[in-house]
């Protein structure tokens, strides 16, 4: 294998599905990294860390390689009674079928015979170049959002007015760095780039020009304002809630008296967080209506109205 780079793929779309999100990073992450392996270009000993926003799915992949090793590979072709004719020349049929194998007439003299079964068989043994990385991850990609479970799927116009994608919302963005090199692949009518955006309000700059895959998550975080990661979000969120549960005042008070830290960092959503001052709030994306009751409905037509600072998480 060649010298290995870590790899990030990362789809920017408009908001997903709250309840799915967690789910949706997961699986594209592990759908990828599957793929890339599977194809000789990362190994079992590289690490694969998924990244989940309301407005992003990433993969962070280590030891990624830009080309896989060639493989040796044997093609069994037919029964020797069929491959030759009387005099031993190759039949229409075998040069059929070594065409469907990219292979023609001039490598009849290395076919090998083997018994297969009770019969003699030809086999053709050559080796495989390794797939590139740009080939590698555009199948990886195509693949991996092929299966992704999507709660539903929408269908969407592209940019020229004539194309239509589906996925589960619009995307916009699509960034495939190899260390510090843009792979240059395509989804859902994108080009793969090096730039990603931030919190709406909050980041330094948008786009944020990512430097390179592995310092995605401090770049994106320290000039965007968003903690990618959901295995460091989710106790960021819970931890803080917590801390205002008892808060006597305030939305976000109201809210929690209604329904609980725990539930609502769990069946309400996975909220958009801002911090400010040492202030909570929470962006209600899928907070269903059967649900509301009294003070929390008051509590959120009001939240609705404002738009606080912080990270979106």
């Amino acid at each position: 294998m060649s010298t290995t780079k870590s790899l990030l793929v990362e789809l920017f779309v408009e908001e997903l599905p709250p309840k799915s999100l967690k789910k949706l990073g997961d699986e594209f992450a592990k759908t990828l990294a599957a793929s890339l392996k599977s194809q000789g270009l990362a190994s079992d000993q590289s690490a694969v860390t998924a990244y989940a926003t309301p407005r992003r799915l990433a993969m962070h992949l280590s030891g990624v390689a830009a080309q896989g090793a060639d493989k040796a590979v044997t093609h069994k072709l037919m029964p020797v009674s069929v491959a030759l004719d009387a005099g031993g020349a190759p039949t229409p049929a075998l040069l059929k079928k070594l065409a469907a194998v990219g292979a023609d007439a001039g490598v009849v003299p290395q076919l090998e015979r083997k018994l297969d079964g009770k019969a003699e068989a030809l086999f053709w043994s050559t080796t495989v170049r390794g797939a590139t990385l740009a080939v590698g991850l555009q199948v990886a990609l195509d693949e991996t959002l092929a299966v992704l479970p999507m709660p539903k799927v929408m269908s969407y116009q592209l940019e020229d007015g004539w194309s239509s994608v589906n996925f589960v919302r619009p995307a916009h963005g699509l960034v495939a760095l190899h260390g510090a090199d843009v792979v240059n692949v395509g989804a859902l009518g994108l080009t793969s780039g090096r730039n990603t955006q931030g919190h709406r309000f909050e980041a330094q700059m948008n786009p944020v020009v990512l430097q390179d895959a592995d310092h995605y998550a401090q770049q994106l975080e320290a000039q965007g304002a968003v903690i990618g990661a959901f295995a460091f979000a989710l106790p960021f969120l819970a931890g803080t809630l917590l801390r205002i549960a008892a808060s006597p005042g305030g939305a976000m008070a109201a809210i929690l008296r209604a329904f609980g830290a725990v539930a609502i960092g769990t069946f309400v959503f996975f909220p958009e967080v801002y911090v400010a001052a040492g202030i909570i709030a929470a962006s209600f994306v899928a907070l269903p209506a059967r649900r509301l009751a009294g003070g929390a409905e008051a509590a959120c037509a009001e939240y609705a109205k404002r738009m606080p600072k912080g990270y979106e998480v």
